[in-house]
């Protein structure tokens, strides 16, 4: 009966169909709002809005379902009430389905949320929704929030395109924000320059043992990088992860560099810088495994050899440890 009286379109129909849109058998219910939202009108419109002021919560989201599927302008109008209303079960119920409109009301709706209890969703939807006006306030909650809501207000600044970047920018050389804005921009190619500048320039201060630097210098295969890497290896402070980056670079210029460390003067730099050697075998460097000479590590040099499975270092690089 309900699907043939929304099929009608009369909306004659829609009183009979608000009072079966109460009915405590569900399917019977759904049907009676699904008839509502196809009639359409204002007459729909204030019936299912009645329908939301009186259902339980557990009924909320059908309705709102409902809303959505009349669209246009009735449905905006039901959800932008609801969205504000004082109830917090219609509040949420209509915040996930607002997030489906990209119109100027919801953005300032979200715009406000960014100053409550709902930050986190308000940032979530402008990692989806250009909005310049948003950019000062995820600025502003990037440095005073932490966690899930710091990483979203800082993944919404990517999305947003140069006048976030433009925050980004500023925010990659703070102590406090600049391992996660790495973490949310380490992909974004127009901020490739200015994360490349800002981790070298925190590195060059000292005393940083954090893995983001060193994770997005591994992947920075630039002589710069590589540089950063090399001065960070000599503070003891930094010297192992430094040297964990140099390995896990894999290109020839950050081997030989590594190759260098392990033949330092500074026998504890090359013992770890030896390690690392060790620890990522690389054929073009069997000599220079084979060479390790420290006596707690040649079971190691064996075995790395080995794993190698090259004729030359299961030969000479042999003689070499031998001798």
């Amino acid at each position: 009966l309900c699907v043939a009286l929304g099929r009608a379109g009369d909306e004659v129909a829609i009183d009979a169909l608000g009072r079966l849109a109460s009915h405590p058998a569900p399917e019977v219910a759904s049907a009676a709002l699904s008839a509502i939202s196809r009639i359409g009108g204002s007459l729909a419109r204030a019936a299912l809005e009645q329908r939301l002021s009186a259902a339980p919560d557990s009924e909320l989201e059908g309705i709102v379902e409902a809303v959505v599927a009349l669209g246009g302008d009735d449905a905006s109008e039901v959800l932008r009430r609801a969205a504000r209303s004082r109830r917090v079960a219609l509040r949420t119920a209509a915040g996930g389905a607002i997030e489906q409109f990209d119109e100027g009301w919801v953005h300032e709706l979200m715009l406000e949320k960014l100053a409550g209890p709902e930050a986190l969703r308000a940032a979530t939807y402008f990692a989806d929704t250009l909005e310049p006006k948003v950019v000062p306030r995820l600025e502003e909650l990037a440095r005073q929030s932490a966690g899930e809501l710091q990483a979203a207000a800082l993944t919404a600044l990517v999305q947003q395109g140069p006048p976030g970047h433009a925050r980004l920018e500023r925010l990659a050389f703070d102590d406090e924000l600049g391992d996660a804005v790495l973490e949310a921009a380490k992909d974004v190619r127009g901020l490739r320059l200015t994360l490349r500048a800002a981790s070298i320039e925190r590195l060059r201060v000292g005393g940083l043992t954090s893995s983001a630097v060193f994770d997005y210098l591994a992947r920075d295969l630039t002589d710069e990088a590589r540089e950063a890497l090399r001065q960070a290896a000599r503070e003891p402070a930094s010297s192992e992860r430094a040297l964990d980056a140099l390995a896990s670079r894999g290109d020839t210029a950050s081997r030989r560099v590594l190759v260098e460390l392990a033949r330092d003067g500074n026998r504890e730099l090359a013992c770890l810088a030896q390690m690392k050697l060790l620890e990522r075998p690389d054929s073009r460097a069997w000599e220079d495994i084979a060479r390790v000479r420290a006596p707690g590590l040649v079971p190691a040099v064996r075995q790395a050899l080995q794993s190698l499975n090259a004729p030359e270092a299961s030969g000479r690089g042999w003689l070499a440890i031998e001798k």
